[in-house]
């Protein structure tokens, strides 16, 4: 029996020989001779290259696209990095906000309370004005 190997490492006056015809055995056990002059074995023959050369692109696709989501996958860890840390400066500030909110509220309390409250010099001033004015009269 000839086989597809047989075929492609013949000589050339075995191919001759082989020129005759392919035996293989189908599901019915019946055998089948395919002649390379055959348009069955030409278009055969076309149809497994034109599929070796989609199963090469194909190949080749798909390892650059693994390559693309690795490249991804790493910039994605390094975006997630960078937005935890966004995350922790932002709490950050949000409690230091939170603080300084906290001391210019007492700040403002302890002002009011000296604005409202006149101090010693204030009250001698306003002593004074009034006996100015006493004065003046």
């Amino acid at each position: 029996m000839i086989t597809w190997d047989d075929i492609e490492e013949s000589e050339p006056q075995e191919d001759e020989e082989a020129n005759m015809g392919l035996m293989a055995q189908s599901d019915h056990e019946e055998e089948v001779i395919i002649y390379k002059s055959d348009s069955l074995y030409k278009d055969l023959e076309r149809k497994i290259n034109s599929l070796m050369h989609d199963s090469n692109f194909l190949t080749n696709r798909c390892h650059s696209l693994i390559k693309e989501l690795s490249k991804i996958k790493e910039e994605k860890e390094k975006i997630q990095i960078k937005y935890d840390e966004s995350r922790k400066t932002i709490q950050i500030l949000k409690d230091s906000h939170f603080k300084m909110s906290e001391k210019q509220r007492e700040l403002n309390g302890k002002q009011k309370d000296i604005l409202s409250k006149p101090s010693e010099i204030q009250k001698e001033n306003i002593l004074l004005k009034m006996e100015v004015e006493n004065l003046k009269n």
